[in-house]
């Protein structure tokens, strides 16, 4: 940084910052009764001020063609540091204004100069994204992209300690200046299993720091599907970076029905060719055997269940169920007949036979009655009042019998 005297007109200065206009009228009294005792600073580069605005803007006024000046040959950046450094002891200095050009000195400094600015512009465009970077602004996204690179973060954060012991000011000051947010290391930021994931895409697709931002905040209401399927994360920055616009919850809800529809589809094509397969082995003599083998395995059990129910049937004292028996051994006459054509002689139930059932019955409803007379006979109780009645039921008894 260079520095020198030189004649020059305050008119071709640049007056890129507000002024407090009293300050300029107390300034003008004093220039016009003692002359500019205190000569402004300027920058060779720019004929921008880096100290002595209020002076520059009296002699403007008062008429003044030329003043001596301070001129300062130096870059950018170093211009900015000297504009702060200047300013910082003025009470006239706001705030606002510090951080405007700590913004500016960040502007000059080569990792900005670097950033690709158009890329993060269609990035911000592209996601669906909470902000995490206040004002979304490229000067501050910048400081986060240049933070998340690997080769850059070590001199980016020394940077700041540097510039904060060169202005005199504590680094928080500098850190709000540019919406300073860490995510150097996103594990420290987001959930440790979450965090690692996005660690694990910086590497994989080159993340930057807006797609991460956007990742680690949609995911908060979705991380469950994210944390299983890292894959779902990767696709969305990789299809968002294409024009996919949807949001992370429903692109995993999408993608999930792709994936089940993809699979049903798999699956019914395998069934497919699996009954081709069966189809073809069922052609083949080996197929023939071991398929009639199943079929007499599956005929023999079949018929030995309805052995087993048929003996474990109860239908003593149930004549009613007489007709359903008489249609069983329809149905398995039907049943030989259909199966068998040619060696089996459909027959019918026997009227006779039938008769015969009838009969028996008969006989066992006959025999129950006696046996109810006979206990009445026997009672003690029931002697005198039943007797009349018994023998006249008795002889009825005895003639429908004979």
């Amino acid at each position: 940084m260079n520095t020198q005297y030189m004649k020059v007109n305050p008119n071709e200065l640049v007056i890129d910052l507000p002024v407090d206009e009293a300050k300029v009228i107390e300034l003008m009294e004093s220039i016009k009764a003692y002359g500019l005792l205190q000569s402004p600073n300027i920058w060779l580069s720019g004929l921008r001020i880096i100290d002595g605005f209020h002076r520059v803007v009296a002699c403007q006024r008062l008429g003044l063609t030329e003043i001596d000046c301070i001129v300062t040959d130096c870059d950018e950046e170093a211009f900015w540091d000297a504009r702060i450094i200047a300013a910082k002891p003025h009470s006239t200095v706001s705030d606002e204004r510090l951080a405007i050009w700590i913004v500016d000195s960040w502007k000059a400094s080569k990792w900005y100069k670097k950033a690709d600015l158009e890329r993060m512009k269609k990035e911000l465009d592209s996601l669906i994204y909470v902000p995490n970077i206040p004002g979304d602004s490229p000067d501050k996204i910048a400081v986060a992209q240049a933070l998340w690179d690997e080769n850059a973060k070590d001199d980016v954060k020394e940077w700041f300690a540097q510039k904060a012991r060169k202005w005199g000011v504590d680094q928080s000051v500098v850190f709000r200046a540019l919406g300073f947010y860490v995510l150097a290391d996103p594990r420290s930021i987001f959930h440790p299993a979450q965090g690692a994931i996005i660690a694990g895409l910086k590497k994989e697709i080159n993340l930057s720091v807006i797609e991460a931002t956007a990742l680690g905040f949609q995911s908060k209401s979705n991380w469950a599907d994210i944390q299983e399927n890292k894959e779902i994360a990767k696709q969305w920055i990789l299809d968002a970076r294409k024009g996919n616009k949807s949001g992370l919850r429903d692109y995993a809800d999408n993608k999930r029905r792709e994936d089940a529809d993809v699979f049903r589809k798999n699956a019914d094509e395998q069934r497919e060719k699996a009954n081709e397969r069966y189809q073809e082995w069922a052609k083949t003599p080996a197929g023939k055997a071991e398929i009639r083998a199943k079929e007499l395995e599956l005929a023999d059990r079949q018929i030995g269940n309805i052995f087993i129910y048929l003996e474990n049937l109860n239908i003593m004292g149930l004549p009613e169920a007489l007709r359903r028996l008489t249609s069983l051994i329809g149905v398995i006459e039907n049943k030989m007949e259909e199966a068998f054509p040619d060696h089996v002689k459909k027959t019918r139930v026997n009227p006779i036979i039938a008769e015969n059932i009838e009969l028996r019955r008969q006989a066992e409803e006959q025999k129950r009655k006696i046996e109810s007379l006979e206990r009445a006979l026997n009672s003690k109780q029931g002697s005198t009042k039943m007797l009349p009645k018994t023998q006249a039921f008795s002889s009825i008894e005895i003639e429908a019998m004979a």
